[in-house]
């Protein structure tokens, strides 16, 4: 085992569709030695078969949903390598990928967590003059319902390669490596590069005072910052979200998890989190403006969760629920 193997970690759900492109893209597009473990809540789309007949993949399957949470906690105990990677199953990746995360670890160890850019409200798209890359990517979905993962993908690239759709949207989305601020940014799990021995002193990749799905990536990130981390997203690395898959397929409501979570997170995160709010230059309006997750958190609040102090200034923007 060298310093830059790392363990991938792909969490799937009845997407075995979105599993193989994103193994295929892994095989295609990865040169540095790599492990792979596949979490397999309770699947019944014939992953279970396509997965046993892989060679040197380590499987754990459950015969129920546990839940992303759950599952990564599952799977620590098989990690044995410095970098671990999660993966959802309908991600791809793209040339050169884990070679950038590892040369950006290593010009800055300070770097404990990495995440790549994707489609996004806030970037490019490279063949559409004016509308970025989440609009483009949301209309093809809507115009294109019922074709297959890799047609929508094909759609998305304008009948070019993905490898030069790729190259295109890095050269138009130029931002170079952004640290994040944590609280109250985060990095999205469905890709996102761990230096695993830093992380597992800190309660390892998840905590499972959540339930199933949702916030454990912010609490990631959060945790990794406050011990002493960067958390980081960098432009030179692209990889496609496919987002929702699998949560439409099984036809899951995950917002009243996404809810609870969100008031767990709080629970855990309180002085950090008001301190951030209480110190910013911005009022409360622009912070739920700027922060998406500044404006989920104070939906989900509860009352008592709420500084007297601050009170007023949210009670104005009607974001506090009653419940």
């Amino acid at each position: 085992m060298t310093n830059r193997e790392v363990t991938i970690i792909i969490t799937t759900w009845n997407s075995l569709e979105y599993l193989k492109l994103c193994l295929e893209a892994l095989e295609k597009y990865t040169k540095q030695p790599y492990e792979i473990i596949i979490l397999d809540n309770g699947s019944a789309d014939g992953t279970k078969e396509y997965v046993s007949e892989l060679s040197d993949v380590c499987y754990l399957r459950s015969e129920r949903n546990l839940g992303t949470i759950r599952a990564l906690k599952r799977a620590e105990r098989f990690i044995k390598t410095k970098f671990v990677v999660l993966l959802d199953s309908d991600s791809i990746v793209s040339p050169n990928w884990l070679n950038t995360f590892l040369t950006i670890y290593e010009e800055n160890p300070q770097v404990k967590a990495i995440g790549p850019i994707k489609p996004s409200s806030q970037l490019s798209y490279p063949y559409v003059k004016g509308k970025n890359s989440r609009q483009v990517w949301d209309e093809i979905k809507v115009g294109n319902e019922g074709k297959s993962p890799k047609k929508l993908l094909e759609i998305y690239c304008r009948g070019k390669s993905y490898e030069r759709f790729v190259s295109d949207f890095l050269a138009k989305n130029e931002v170079g490596n952004v640290t994040l601020l944590c609280p109250p940014e985060f990095l999205s799990g469905c890709c996102i590069f761990l230096d695993y021995d830093f992380i597992k002193p800190l309660g390892g990749l998840t905590n499972t005072a959540f339930k199933k799905y949702g916030v454990e990536d912010v609490d990631r990130c959060w945790r990794i910052a406050k011990g002493g981390g960067l958390v980081m997203k960098t432009s030179r690395v692209y990889v496609h979200h496919f987002e929702g898959s699998s949560l439409k397929k099984n036809k899951l409501n995950y917002r009243p998890l996404l809810y609870k979570n969100n008031r767990i997170l709080l629970d855990l995160w309180k002085d950090e989190f008001w301190k951030f709010i209480d110190s910013s230059n911005l009022s409360l309006k622009e912070l739920t403006r700027k922060y998406w997750l500044v404006r989920e958190l104070l939906l989900s609040a509860r009352e008592d969760q709420i500084p007297k102090k601050l009170k007023p200034e949210i009670e104005t923007l009607s974001l506090v629920s009653s419940v």
